[in-house]
């Protein structure tokens, strides 16, 4: 639940009185070895990939002002007949802010106090962190002092006026919670955040969907359950590893209190609690940007068995139109020279599992095969020596990179047409993002036309039943 910044400072102080000696919640050593990439297996085996995921700049028309010192008063959970409870382990979440460091600052209003085995200290206003000469420890200079603190050591924060009790400054992002230092192996560290999932919750939604305003609460309800089914589903298959997420877009994008807006933070306290399940389990809550009119079956974007709730649906309105149409990337359109096209190509056969890798000079490409939702099934490109390369699904974004210097993924894998002509390729398609789940265009669409947050769910995740956490203890 949402609570007053002096409110949630207690049971962190509960929780690492002890300091930072190994707890359940952290594990050194070898289990730093952790995926860096962008990509991550849900437990139910699925490999999401979203680096391309851009969701806070689709509705920016007139935006509320963002307010990010306000205090929510604590409230008391009400479980309801509507959404009966369902048990989980509940703890703070994990988050992994920043990775290989080998020095950083930190700044806080109030007195931080650090935690180790062994050894605690306490500054006030600005401390440089910097790795040791050994592993597993790093050299704090604060209050005109020096001194080394093993690895992992914790952070947390008393005072700092109304606002911003209990936050810690990194660079221009605050953080509530606590902040975990920990070995990375070698002379690095990384930094964590271990903070309540609900105040989690109010750094991911406004990135994820906007800082949107009043009239659409009920998508911005959508979007904090959504994220918050994929937080405990999250904690629940990393229980026993370093950290639960990321704060960028391999997981969810969070970016803290600096995030958080009044709108938003109304929704995910109206919504306080509330995640989805199915078959008496969390579900995976994918969700993307745009769908083009028909969200995917998720088999037929990454493979492997059917998930009854998530399934291609036709997302349009009575008159046929489709919720999303309003966005920006619904139709789109790229364009590339031969030569840069082949280059990309080649450069990226192997994240597109293109059949064999790409060679030569390309000389041309259709789309054979197309699944129900019209996203691609099996696309062929031929290359010089009219030999024959092939791939298909959700891959087909990771290996036709958009022709800008950062070469980002192409939007979707829902391709119209296809044309060569003047020495360039000219690719059209439909949709931004896998399709998955909840379209977010379309659910603030739906929201606009008087659809309540339950509605939306039922419409992208079907089947689902809408749950109250309590804790399994």
């Amino acid at each position: 639940m949402i609570k007053s910044a002096i409110c949630r400072l207690l049971p962190f102080a509960l929780l690492l009185i002890a300091g930072c000696t190994p707890n359940p919640l952290i594990h050194d050593g070898s289990e730093a070895a952790i995926d860096r990439s962008t990509r991550k297996t849900q437990a139910d085996g699925h490999a999401l990939r979203t680096s391309d995921i851009d969701f806070s700049r689709i509705f920016e028309e007139d935006p509320a002002p963002r307010e990010t010192g306000f205090i929510i008063e604590p409230v008391t959970p009400v479980h309801s007949m509507r959404h009966p409870s369902f048990r989980v382990r509940k703890r703070p979440i994990r988050v992994m802010l920043r990775r290989d460091l080998r020095e950083i600052a930190v700044s806080s209003g109030g007195t931080v106090q650090i935690r180790a085995a062994g050894a605690n200290m306490t500054f006030n206003g600005r401390a440089n962190f910097e790795a040791g000469a050994g592993s597993g420890a790093v050299i704090v200079s604060a209050n005109n002092a020096r001194r080394e603190m093993r690895l992992p050591c914790t952070l947390f924060v008393s005072g700092g006026g109304r606002g911003r009790a209990g936050q810690i400054t990194i660079g221009e992002n605050t953080y509530r919670g606590a902040l975990i230092f920990a070995s990375e192996g070698g002379n690095n560290f990384s930094i964590i955040n271990l903070i309540a999932v609900e105040d989690y919750i109010r750094g991911v939604v406004p990135l994820e969907i906007g800082n949107l305003r009043e009239p659409d609460i009920e998508a911005l309800k959508v979007q904090a359950i959504a994220a918050r089914t994929y937080a405990y589903k999250r904690m629940a298959a990393n229980e026993r590893r370093l950290f639960d997420v990321v704060a960028t877009v391999a997981d969810q994008v969070y970016g803290g209190a600096n995030a958080e807006g009044e709108v938003p933070d109304r929704a995910i306290l109206l919504t306080q609690d509330l995640i989805m399940v199915y078959d008496n389990q969390i579900v995976g809550a994918f969700y993307h940007s745009t769908c083009g009119g028909k969200t995917a079956n998720i088999e037929d974007v990454w493979g492997g068995g059917p998930f009854p709730y998530l399934r291609s649906i036709d997302d349009v309105d009575a008159s046929g139109k489709a919720f999303c149409a309003g966005s920006n990337t619904f139709a789109w359109t790229e364009t590339w020279s031969d030569s840069q096209l082949a280059g990309i190509l080649r450069r990226y056969s192997s994240e597109g599992n293109l059949q064999p890798p790409f060679s030569g000079s390309l000389r041309g490409m259709e789309v054979r095969e197309r699944f129900e939702c019209g996203r691609v099934k099996t696309l062929a490109i031929t290359s010089s020596g009219n030999r024959e390369h092939t791939t298909g699904g959700d891959r087909t974004r990771f290996l036709i990179r958009r022709p800008t210097r950062a070469q980002p993924i192409l939007r979707s894998s829902n391709i119209g047409d296809i044309t060569f002509a003047g020495g360039q390729v000219t690719i059209t398609g439909n949709g931004h993002g896998h399709g998955i789940g909840m379209c977010q265009v379309g659910a603030i669409a739906r929201a606009r036309a008087g659809h309540n947050f339950d509605q939306i769910l039922q419409a992208y995740y079907s089947g689902v039943a809408i749950r109250t956490v309590i804790d399994d203890r």
